[in-house]
């Protein structure tokens, strides 16, 4: 699978979930789109080509922002986001963002 492949199917099981998580059929989101339920199948299936519009379209209905973030900031955004998907404590309590193999000191 090529990155812009990943990329691309990325955004679809994004959209698919969070669709989903807010409790929309295909059929409810199309409507919201004036389009056919078959024309979010194949999006969801990775069997159509997305036009950027619909892209933003699609994701602003379902509460999302597309955006371009600077390659080197997406680590930091990666971890705001995850830090919010964590449901097992508050965002005060944890980093925004962690580097890979850093290890926490500890006090002597």
């Amino acid at each position: 699978m090529t990155d812009d492949n990943f990329v691309l199917q990325s955004f679809i099981e994004q959209l698919t979930a969070t669709r989903k998580s807010r409790g929309l059929s295909q059929k409810v989101l199309a409507d919201k789109l004036d389009a056919a339920q078959s024309y979010i199948a194949r999006i969801e299936k990775g069997d159509t080509d997305l036009r950027t519009t619909k892209l933003i379209q699609i994701a602003r209905l379902l509460g999302l922002e597309v955006m371009l973030i600077p390659i080197e900031l997406v680590p930091a955004v990666t971890g705001i986001v995850l830090s919010k998907n964590r449901s097992e404590t508050s965002l005060e309590d944890q980093p925004l963002y962690e580097l890979s193999g850093e290890v926490d000191q500890v006090d002597d």
